[in-house]
């Protein structure tokens, strides 16, 4: 994973698309049956997501502390967002692969289901 490459989440209950993810640039989400704004990603500023469907709740995202991701029909716990640590996703209604964040590799999300 690197700041200035392409993040690739695949559900595949919920069929997200490619993130592009840039500590400068804008934070993209698609999804298969929704799709969400594009918002600005700050590292000390927040991050609000708002869907058609749903909104989901204000988002605190920093190298060194976590980032919650909150919806009205799912919770996602995304917890210690680091570039030397582990990501792990949570969901309700599926459990996300633990993967390791690298700078030099590439970061892929593989659903148990």
């Amino acid at each position: 994973l690197s700041l200035k490459d392409e993040l690739g989440l695949k559900d595949s209950l919920n069929g997200l698309d490619v993130l592009r993810l840039s500590l400068k640039d804008e934070l993209v989400l698609k999804d298969s049956l929704k799709e969400l704004d594009v918002l600005t990603l700050s590292l000390k500023d927040e991050l609000v997501l708002k869907d058609s469907l749903k909104v989901l709740d204000v988002l605190k995202l920093s190298l060194k502390d976590e980032l919650v991701l909150k919806d009205s029909l799912k919770l996602l716990d995304v917890l210690k967002l680091s570039l030397k640590d582990e990501l792990v996703l949570k969901d309700s209604l599926n459990e996300l692969d633990v993967l390791k964040l690298s700078l030099s590799e590439e970061l892929v999300l593989k659903d148990s289901l």
